[in-house]
């Protein structure tokens, strides 16, 4: 068995042939409706993701909302505690909890794909500029 990086293609090596068996693809992250929204993934730098909520705070918005799901919510929260810290208090944070539903397909089964059903954590932190 074989992975290509880059091309993310899994192949089986046969005696005679190779036989691929799937393609992974990759979902890009959603894109910010308002420039107010910023969606914190786990992939991407902490610095980065500061650095854009910080240079928002300090150019041109009042606030800014950092979204994040499951295992990407102790990195909005470090964001949070690291904008609260450059800062120096002239900004505050409001953290709102929930859950969503999200449905994963198995498709492994040609003729009848499988939909199950979880919940994921999400967190909404509102960092404002005390005016």
């Amino acid at each position: 068995m074989s992975i290509k990086p880059g091309k993310l293609e899994i192949v089986l090596e046969d005696s005679t042939k190779k036989v691929r068996i799937g393609r992974v693809k990759k979902i890009a992250p959603p894109k910010a409706v308002n420039p107010h929204h910023i969606y914190v993934n786990h992939h991407t730098k902490l610095m980065s993701t500061f650095k854009k909520a910080e240079k928002l705070l300090n150019t041109k918005l009042d606030y800014v909302i950092l979204h994040a799901t499951s295992v990407s919510i102790p990195y909005a929260i470090r964001v949070a505690n690291l904008l609260k810290e450059s800062m120096k208090g002239s900004v505050t944070a409001d953290i709102r909890t929930g859950t969503v539903k999200v449905t994963d397909r198995d498709e492994t089964e040609p003729t009848e794909p499988k939909d199950t059903n979880r919940s994921i954590s999400l967190v909404s932190i509102r960092i404002a500029r005390v005016l």
